[in-house]
């Protein structure tokens, strides 16, 4: 694995980010924020981590040390001013900008499932019930 040589403040605050986090993973955190400051307003990098709440903690903390390790060796990802890895179980952002407490929907890449399903009246039976029962599940546990 190549790893990419941070040589601007950037990318070495990004560094600092990325060991901040993996440090914090491995101390029971499933959630963490930070800010990385330096002598210049340009080089802040805001990030953070998370993983689902049904994710075991031991594999939480593995799959944020691994997508730490893929931006930092990755080329494109190291060079950007903002990233954001995120899969089913966890996610992991980094950005120029804060966006602590906001709703943002970028940046974003959309994939389609390209499957093939040869029975759609069935599957969307069975979406609606699944659906419908995960409603009623939610509004038992309200009670």
């Amino acid at each position: 694995m190549l790893h990419h040589v941070f040589t601007n403040p950037f990318q070495i605050n990004i560094r600092t980010l990325f060991s901040s986090q993996s440090s914090n993973v491995v101390t029971n955190n499933v959630f963490y924020n930070s800010t990385v400051t330096g002598t210049n307003p340009f080089d802040i990098v805001y990030g953070l981590f998370m993983c689902k709440g049904d994710v075991p903690f031991q594999l939480c903390g593995q799959c944020i040390i691994n997508a730490t390790q893929k931006l930092s060796s990755d080329l494109q990802c190291s060079l950007s001013k903002q990233v954001v890895i995120w899969y089913n179980k966890y996610m992991v952002r980094y950005s120029n900008r804060s966006f602590f407490s906001t709703v943002d929907t970028r940046p974003a890449i959309g994939l389609s499932n390209t499957a093939n399903i040869s029975n759609q009246a069935n599957f969307t039976c069975l979406m609606f019930e699944t659906v419908n029962e995960t409603r009623r599940e939610n509004f038992k546990s309200q009670l």
